[in-house]
């Protein structure tokens, strides 16, 4: 390895003794993660809802593994076999909880609507959202 990759890898294995202490300090443009513009929580959790809910029978489907039938091949974690079956009676209770998940993304601490949302939502313009 290079000298000048020395910090960097120390700081990702967490051996620099200072990188993976909790709590972990927010991502900003000097952060080691690739692409990270900084923290933006507005942002982010209406792009984890937009996802979510564009994606939401295939994730449904997925997340109902867990009370299905277990798969063909024995793995250490239960909850991540690929080979499982999912529960086709839990997938319509699994969609209502993560649009339960999706909704709490989309809402502000106060229990309102943060104004990049209604923006995109076309309710007008909001001050100061």
């Amino acid at each position: 390895m290079h000298p000048d990759g020395e910090p960097v890898a120390a700081a990702l294995s967490g051996s620099d003794g200072a990188s993976w202490r909790l709590p972990l300090a927010p991502l900003s443009a000097t952060s080691l993660e690739p692409y990270a513009p900084g923290d933006a929580p507005p942002r982010d959790t209406l792009e984890a809802a937009a996802r979510l809910v564009s994606n939401h029978a295939a994730v449904a489907r997925f997340a109902s593994r867990g009370v299905g039938s277990v798969g063909s091949r024995s793995v250490s974690a239960p909850l991540s076999d690929p080979t499982a079956t999912p529960d086709d009676a839990a997938v319509p209770h699994v969609d209502a909880a993560l649009r339960l998940v999706a909704h709490a993304l989309l809402q502000s601490s106060d229990g309102h609507a943060p104004g990049a949302v209604k923006a995109r939502a076309g309710w007008g313009r909001v001050e100061g959202g």
